[in-house]
């Protein structure tokens, strides 16, 4: 996506069938919920870098328009291309994939766990669309004794160090090939975002074996009651709630740890490249 405007115009008119690999949901409907969160709360504006330029997205929407098939990671950012006017038959799912052998869950290896305190993680860009003001204002409610945050990823901007900073510890850069030391070390995974594709990390939380909170928005292939907990987006006191759950069920925390692990094995990188290949052979 954002790079085959030209192949298009060249292909399409030649009779190739033209698929558009979408990462993202809609960009303007990105740009849509930013608004909406400057809204919520005006000083946000300032803070945000994840606005999406007028020129890229008319460039984004040509490209759609100009595909015959579009693949999106999930059912979510599907639903974004079709309310703005793409053709649902055009709109093709194929969740994404995690390493299964990299990422795995935690081992007697790894020590036991700190019973006295639910560990928890969120990996990924520290942003306003990834929804950390509402991890953290959760927080600000919950007891820092008893429960804690790990945040590992870049930050969007300092105003989240400087006005929560005391709420989470951070770590500003894990190499890929370590972030499975930070899952295996927490308790349970909390990502609530606001507006994704199908964020690569919870799959990546599930095949640790870790309950995973999280919002429709982030795409993910989590089954609420299942694997994890769906809460709604934009809504701090859900992920309270839900910590909270799973804070006073360590019973209920592994069972979906077990869930969690099984889930990821269906989702690993081999099917995602089985099914991109069988949609390139029905195509062809």
């Amino acid at each position: 996506m954002d790079s085959a405007r030209e192949a298009f115009r060249i292909a399409h008119p030649a009779g190739a069938h033209c698929i558009l690999d979408a990462f993202i949901g809609h960009p303007r409907r990105l740009n849509e919920v930013l608004e909406e969160e400057c809204h919520r709360e005006p000083r946000l504006r300032s803070v945000i870098k994840d606005w999406v330029p007028r020129t890229r997205i008319e460039r984004m929407e040509e490209e759609a328009a100009l595909a015959d098939s579009i693949v999106v990671g999930s059912r979510f950012a599907g639903e974004t291309f079709v309310a703005r006017g793409t053709p649902a038959s055009k709109v093709v799912t194929i969740p994404y994939g995690v390493d299964t052998r990299l990422f795995v869950p935690r081992t007697e290896q790894d020590g036991p766990r700190d019973k006295a305190r639910l560990k928890l993680l969120f990996v990924g860009n520290v942003s306003v669309r990834k929804g950390s003001h509402y991890l953290f204002e959760a927080m600000r409610t919950l007891a820092p004794e008893h429960i804690t945050l790990t945040v590992v990823g870049t930050m969007e901007d300092r105003y989240f160090l400087e006005q929560c900073g005391t709420l989470f510890k951070w770590v500003p850069f894990v190499r890929h090939t370590d972030l499975p030391l930070y899952f295996r070390d927490a308790d349970a995974y909390v990502f609530p975002s606001l507006f994704e594709g199908s964020a690569l990390s919870v799959y990546e939380a599930l095949a640790s074996g870790l309950p995973v909170v999280t919002t429709n928005e982030s795409g993910s292939v989590v089954r609420d009651g299942t694997d994890g907990i769906i809460i709604p987006s934009r809504n701090s006191d859900a992920i309270i709630r839900a910590i909270r759950t799973l804070a006073g069920a360590p019973e209920l925390r592994d069972r979906f740890g077990k869930n969690a692990r099984q889930r990821a094995e269906e989702f690993t990188w081999d099917t995602y490249s089985t099914h991109v290949v069988d949609l390139v052979r029905r195509l062809g």
